[in-house]
């Protein structure tokens, strides 16, 4: 461990350290004291023993596994953990347990593990990676033009392209997802659902006025942002998005009275 890493590690002691990523230990100590290798020829690195104490009895919930009877080398005797902190704390810490919920909540309410895993990942600005789980989840729906959530992942999609900065494939992704909000329209449904397509529906329209933003065809993004106001419920947040992109569009016409105001606009719903 790099020194400055270790020094933030001390200062931190007693608090939540997540590892994003699966963290494999040992049974045996003088295991892992073969992997420390004592730091020689690296001054400016550190090497540190975690000594992990878990009560099997105290958590609802199981985060590790022993993965001995998996791995090529069976003494060393693995232990797989798949969330870390530095003291493993049982459920009755209320921030971790705080965050647990929220997770689960999330994966709950969008259906499907593998969307909430490529959302996590597009926060974290790795866009291959939650492209790769996107991209998994369509392949398993059928059939596609008809489900609502083929529909959102090919805009999450799009909007993996923006932020890379392909805007013509960004664009065609957006596209797509139209196409398809527009057959679902199509379909009877309950009116409360039929609301939540319709303002998906504008999101979409939101996102191809940006493109326009950035291929510098003004008129036609300000039509599809206004087409954007028209299908996102009233007062909701996201109308905060398309009243800051109107604002930003008109500030790139030099009109900047127009800009003022829709910039105010958007505030007031901040």
């Amino acid at each position: 461990m790099h020194r400055d890493e270790f020094e933030n590690l001390k200062e931190n002691v007693g608090e939540l350290i997540s590892i994003n990523a699966f963290f494999s230990t040992t049974l045996q100590s003088q295991v892992a004291l073969n992997f420390t290798d004592n730091g020689f020829g690296r001054p400016d690195y550190e090497s540190v023993l975690f000594d992990i104490h878990v009560d099997c009895c105290s958590l609802s919930a199981k985060p590790f596994g022993n993965v001995q009877h998996l791995s090529f080398i069976k003494d060393e005797y693995e232990i797989l953990f798949c969330h870390v902190v530095l003291e493993l704390s049982n459920d009755e810490n209320i921030e971790l347990k705080g965050l647990v919920e929220h997770f689960s909540k999330y994966v709950v309410e969008t259906k499907s593990t593998l969307l909430a895993l490529a959302d996590v990942l597009t926060e974290m600005g790795k866009y291959e990676k939650a492209r790769h789980f996107s991209e998994l989840f369509l392949s398993g729906l059928e059939p596609l033009i008809q489900n609502q959530l083929a529909c959102v992942t090919q805009s999450n999609i799009g909007l993996l392209d923006y932020h890379e900065g392909h805007y013509e494939k960004a664009m065609q992704k957006y596209e797509t997802g139209v196409s398809m909000q527009l057959i679902q329209q199509t379909v009877e449904l309950p009116s409360d659902e039929h609301d939540g397509r319709r303002h998906n529906l504008g999101l979409l329209y939101n996102n191809i006025g940006i493109i326009y933003i950035h291929n510098a065809k003004y008129d036609e993004a300000l039509n599809f942002f206004q087409k954007a106001l028209d299908h996102i419920f009233d007062n909701h947040i996201d109308i905060t998005n398309v009243f800051s992109n109107i604002a930003v569009l008109y500030c790139y016409k030099c009109e900047y009275q127009l800009a003022l105001e829709y910039s105010e606009k958007a505030l007031t719903l901040e």
